[in-house]
């Protein structure tokens, strides 16, 4: 594969012709490794060195976006980490149904609704049907947002970078600022686009989808982000909801349940904390918008193993 630099700023780079067959061997990390739990379940939002303080930096330059599009409450809900009681977790993961997407509680059976994920994410339950997919050159010149080439060719330029395939957080993406623009050819008006599109991909790959390779790059998610930076919503509660149901259901039908699922947790710790009387708010916390008020800012409730069952 070869990369063309063009010699005018403001045109898109060259780009080798894209497909999942061509990406697949190649894992590039966001932020930090990922950290595993100690629990049968991987893919909760942990601290990410960086992570914080770019989406800071988006709600400075991006806030007539934010507000815009309705994104403020949902990026907001990622500064935050959510607790949970290991114990009570793991009494959800040995009563969970898969056949029937249920937890089985002594008073009937109990599950996350779509209405669950919205009133977290405070999104529009309208909008594109989500889906990650590598597109080819020719949809990325002529169907899709420039914002999208670009970040196409900096996961190219990574893929070809002498430092290896671990690349740190600040090499590329909390510092995509003038130099690198200029040396991708990001047009002067498509920057602050390119800008948010950059943290929209990883907020939706570490916050939103996790999945197995938790902490990497997903090139499949290139064409949802630049998107929704350019204004076209997705409808993520749906997904998001399957992502978790997934995770559970790998669970509870596993032989060996210490190899774990991976999935957004933080939703189900959410959901636990608010349904089942496992949090108690404190100060803060309980006017805070959406998910927020189950963060850190509270408090979780510990159960002895017994207590939990």
């Amino acid at each position: 594969m070869s990369l063309c630099k063009s010699n005018c700023i403001g045109s898109p780079l060259s780009l080798p012709w894209w497909s999942k067959e061509n990406l697949k061997a190649c894992k590039i990390f966001l932020l930090s490794s990922h950290v595993k739990s100690m629990l049968p379940l991987h893919g909760e939002f942990t601290y990410k060195p960086l992570y914080w303080e770019w989406l800071e930096d988006v709600f400075v330059r991006c806030t007539d976006k934010l507000t815009t599009f309705h994104l403020f409450d949902t990026l907001y809900a990622s500064l935050f980490l959510y607790n949970r009681c290991s114990n009570l977790i793991r009494v959800v993961c040995e009563y969970w149904c898969s056949k029937t997407n249920t937890l089985h509680t002594s008073k009937g059976q109990a599950s996350l609704s779509i209405f669950n994920i919205y009133s977290f994410l405070r999104l529009s339950l309208s909008g594109r049907l989500y889906d990650e997919v590598v597109h080819n050159q020719r949809e990325l010149t002529n169907k899709l947002p420039l914002s999208c080439t670009y970040l196409f060719t900096a996961y190219h330029k990574l893929m070809k970078s002498d430092q290896g395939n671990r690349i740190p957080h600040p090499g590329i993406l909390s510092s995509i600022i003038d130099v690198i623009f200029d040396e991708l050819g990001v047009a002067i008006g498509q920057r602050t686009e390119t800008f948010f599109a950059a943290f929209l991909f990883c907020w939706l790959c570490i916050f939103i989808f996790p999945v197995r390779d938790a902490g990497c790059i997903r090139p499949d998610t290139f064409n949802v982000a630049s998107f929704m930076a350019l204004g076209p919503g997705y409808c993520l509660h749906t997904a998001t909801l399957a992502s978790v149901y997934k995770g559970l259901n790998k669970i509870s039908r596993s032989s060996c349940p210490e190899v774990g699922g991976y999935f957004p947790a933080h939703f189900l710790y959410a959901w636990l904390a608010k349904n089942f009387d496992a949090y108690e708010l404190a100060g803060e916390a309980s006017s805070s918008p959406g998910m927020v008020k189950f963060s850190g800012l509270g408090q979780v409730k510990s159960f002895l193993l017994e207590e939990a069952r």
